[in-house]
């Protein structure tokens, strides 16, 4: 059995496979599951910045936490 999940947790079947979190028997869904999660907190935090990178005043000591913790996050799914 075969689960195959896009990295931005969106059902796109263009996305290169070298893209993508397949889960095999041998690997439990679980740990899918997780980094199908942080993948997407990943793009909230994306989106976050985003949006206060686009205020009037940015606050740059938010934007820079909201960045650590965007990193944080990249780290531990190179780690998965």
């Amino acid at each position: 059995m075969l689960f195959v999940f896009d990295c931005d947790c969106t059902a796109r079947p263009s996305k290169p496979e070298s893209e993508r979190i397949v889960a095999t028997e041998k690997e439990p869904l679980m740990e899918t599951s997780h980094a199908t999660a942080l993948h997407s907190k990943h793009a909230g935090l994306e989106a976050r910045i985003r949006d206060e990178q686009k205020r009037p005043h940015p606050d740059g000591a938010t934007i820079h936490e909201l960045k650590k913790k965007k990193l944080r996050i990249k780290e531990e799914l190179a780690h998965i």
